[in-house]
């Protein structure tokens, strides 16, 4: 089956239906739209699951409590729909037994891709009895039936043992584990990556899967429980990834662009004096013609040597102080290319990042010399994570923290 084009896959989107109801237990599970009368339902779970869900929940300077008022269930409805017109991710709210119990979406880092990550929380008390699986599977069979996805995609932090549970009884494949890839209940946290492809799904989808795979159900397991006291030990919280808002990548850029305080080169190598300055609309067709590239970068970079535009460098997917490095040069010289990715290193960590990653197609010597020069680590392999050439190729992972490169810095000294 072919993969939907951009603008196709944008619209539909924006029309998303309810799924469900689906049966597992004898309890009836429906994904829908967020409702602003969901406001005090949200609120009371959110505060006495407060336990499960604050560690992996993303930072904030607000206090739990104040970050759970009905106001602000109001502001992410608005944030949500708007992300969903632009094709950012498809919001449901989980019901069960007609109770709200939840949330889930399918979410895009690159708009417009066939790659998306899967997030979800719920009740603590309502995931059990196979609850919790079946409302993911659903969204899945969602994302690979309607959506016609080719990648679904998870981050689990490496403590949130019952994220990770969840993702391998969904069939996700663990990937990659990231190093302080996400600011999460205060702290940059390590998170693991997991992978499912469309390509995995069974007959019947993945929803039938986990009904038929749940075992029948203790009626304590079932039963209504009143919202008093604090989770059973049987309990199941999920929150696995997050969500992302156009003001956060905003507020980064301003941050990178305007930063008088670092330089950006000259550097010296054999070949002359590398240096890295804004992009000037005179570089375009230049730059073309050196070599197309195919994507918008949030902050793009010329590179110079000697006062000559040999190349470009760039930030992008700049996203929770993390982003992608790309980099493109005329020069055959390998000290040109390493020295420009050195100075957009420098300049990243200097003004605020606190995480920069690669991904680099299996087999390219070229980039893994130049990541491996940068001190970045390999963190895993990503199953079919970006087209190249018209083909979804696995990437290797590289990334290298604010952290790790504060301490290589030292030791270099």
């Amino acid at each position: 089956m072919a993969l939907p084009s951009s603008s196709e896959l944008i619209k539909r989107i924006g029309e998303t239906s309810p799924l469900g109801p689906r049966i597992v237990n004898g309890r009836s599970v429906v994904l829908r739209q967020a409702r602003f009368s969901d406001a005090q339902d949200w609120q009371r779970l959110r505060l006495r699951d407060r336990d499960f869900n604050e560690p992996y929940a993303p930072s904030s300077p607000l206090g739990w409590e104040a970050q759970h008022v009905p106001e602000q269930w109001v502001r992410r409805c608005l944030a949500l729909r708007k992300a969903q017109k632009a094709g950012r991710t498809v919001p449901f709210v989980v019901e069960v037994d007609g109770r709200f119990a939840g949330e889930c979406a399918i979410t895009w880092t690159e708009i417009g891709t066939p790659i998306a990550e899967l997030s979800i929380w719920l009740d603590a008390r309502a995931a059990r009895g196979g609850v919790g699986k079946l409302a993911a599977a659903m969204i899945v069979d969602f994302a690979f039936d309607r959506l016609q996805l080719a990648v679904v995609t998870a981050a689990t932090g490496t403590s949130n043992y019952p994220a990770s549970h969840g993702c391998k009884t969904l069939g996700m494949r663990h990937e990659a584990t990231m190093e302080e890839y996400f600011d999460a209940g205060g702290e940059r946290k390590q998170y693991n990556f997991w992978t499912l492809l469309r390509a995995d799904k069974q007959q019947g989808g993945f929803a039938k899967l986990a009904i038929d795979s749940v075992r029948p159900a203790a009626p304590a397991e079932v039963a209504e429980v009143d919202s008093a006291g604090g989770p059973s030990a049987l309990a199941v919280a999920l929150y696995t990834a997050k969500f992302t808002y156009e003001s956060t990548v905003s507020a980064i850029l301003r941050r990178l662009q305007h930063s008088p305080k670092v330089a950006r080169g000259p550097k010296s190598v054999a070949a002359g004096n590398v240096e890295l300055r804004n992009v000037r609309r005179s570089d375009a067709r230049a730059l073309r013609a050196i070599a197309p590239v195919d994507v918008v970068p949030e902050l793009p970079l010329s590179i110079e040597l000697d006062g000559k535009l040999v190349g470009q460098t760039w930030l992008r997917l700049i996203n929770g102080l993390s982003a992608e490095l790309g980099l493109f040069t005329a020069s055959a010289a390998p000290d040109v290319e390493k020295a420009a990715a050195d100075l957009m290193v420098e300049y990243a960590f200097e003004v605020g990042c606190e995480r920069i990653w690669v991904p680099a197609v299996v087999g390219d010597v070229r980039l893994r010399q130049l990541v491996e020069h940068l001190g970045m680590v390999h963190e895993g392999t990503l199953t079919q994570y970006r087209e190249v050439d018209g083909v979804r190729k696995d990437h290797e992972l590289w990334a290298i923290t604010r952290t790790r490169y504060s301490n290589r810095s030292t030791v270099q000294l």
